[in-house]
């Protein structure tokens, strides 16, 4: 990841990506002169090489997406979004995560699977409508309608490309 200013972030593509191993350790350590250097993990700086426990795989991104996430909510903190209700609600629930994404502490680094638990997105329309397509099977009939009488005012609020790439493959599922 590098962070070129407010919100112009550039994600490596797939030629950075490899299996987890000690080879990948030192090719990443490698191009640390092309990364933005806080995204670079304090596990990575330290001269000592650290406890001496190899962090977990996923410590190095989550860290990474704590920048990304925080860049985000300090540019919707400035400018003419900064006195909107709604995007004040959203950067104050967003804050739980960019705290977990970015202790010091690899081992104790909120994992991805987790940040999916939290309330801030277990209130988000986009994934409470996956997570009931995911499992419309072992909803009760009421509850089924109910869901589906109050979708399409639901799907009128999600980008498009949300709807094509996920949510309608599921509606068209058996």
């Amino acid at each position: 990841i590098t962070m070129e200013g407010p919100l112009e972030v550039r994600l490596g593509g797939f030629e950075f990506c490899q299996q987890v191993g000690d080879r990948a350790e030192r090719d990443t350590c490698a191009r640390r002169s092309l990364r933005c250097a806080v995204t670079v993990p304090p596990e990575e700086l330290e001269e000592d090489g650290g406890s001496g426990a190899a962090p977990p795989a996923w410590a190095r991104d989550a860290w990474s997406y704590h920048h990304v996430l925080a860049a985000c909510l300090a540019e919707l903190s400035g400018g003419d979004t900064a006195t909107d209700p709604v995007v004040a609600a959203v950067a104050t629930s967003l804050q739980p995560l960019v705290a977990g994404f970015g202790r010091k502490n690899p081992q104790l680094r909120l994992r991805f699977r987790d940040a999916l638990a939290t309330p801030c997105l277990q209130q988000d329309r986009f994934v409470v409508i996956n997570k009931f397509l995911h499992d419309v099977a072992v909803h009760p009939p009421d509850t089924k309608v109910a869901f589906f009488r109050a979708l399409a005012d639901e799907l009128r609020r999600l980008p498009e490309r949300a709807l094509v790439e996920t949510v309608f493959p599921l509606l068209l599922s058996p």
